[in-house]
């Protein structure tokens, strides 16, 4: 487990720092997501599998009647759900499955080291930062295209909803 967690900090590091500093084509970063995408998504299921497997070992009877085996169920379904269903891959689709990994996974977090649990809070500190400031910029994108130079005088159509939509709004009846 320690080796694979060093493995994703360092392709997490070389991949930052190829997209900060590298060239990349978007269908290049879009083979890359998928391709982790569907690696994680094997990694969970891999890990559901062992855990699952350890679980009933210990007591098969006694696990089916527990509170783990309702958790592990949840834990299951919706993670084969967001594998195998969701259409892309999106935070809010992961974020449905924390809790009941962190439940069914409170024996192995307590084990951790102290050091370990560090880097991954600062990792997810990390990471929600960065999400926040992309999902600002990008939902900032509506605001600046509403304010570019409209034709006066004529009359202008807008296709779309949300951000846009109220922005395009608003700057028509200026």
């Amino acid at each position: 487990m320690g080796i694979i967690i060093h493995i994703s900090y360092l392709l997490l590091g070389l991949a930052f720092t190829a997209i900060y500093f590298g060239d990349f084509q978007e269908s290049r970063i879009s083979v890359l997501m998928n391709t982790l995408f569907l690696t994680s998504g094997s990694l969970v299921l891999i890990a559901l599998f062992l855990v699952g497997f350890n679980l009933v070992k210990k007591d098969f009877y006694g696990f089916f009647k527990s509170k783990q085996f309702v958790i592990f169920l949840y834990l299951a379904s919706l993670s084969l759900f967001v594998i195998l269903f969701a259409p892309f891959s999106a935070t809010r689709h992961i974020l449905l499955i924390i809790p009941f990994i962190l439940l069914l996974g409170h024996e192995l977090i307590d084990k951790t080291t102290h050091g370990l649990k560090m880097l991954s809070m600062g990792t997810a500190l990390l990471l929600g930062l960065l999400l926040g400031i992309s999902d600002w910029k990008y939902a900032d994108f509506y605001r600046n295209m509403s304010i570019q130079e409209l034709p006066v005088g004529n009359t202008t159509w807008t296709v779309g909803q949300w951000g846009w939509k109220w922005y395009a709004q608003k700057i028509s009846n200026h």
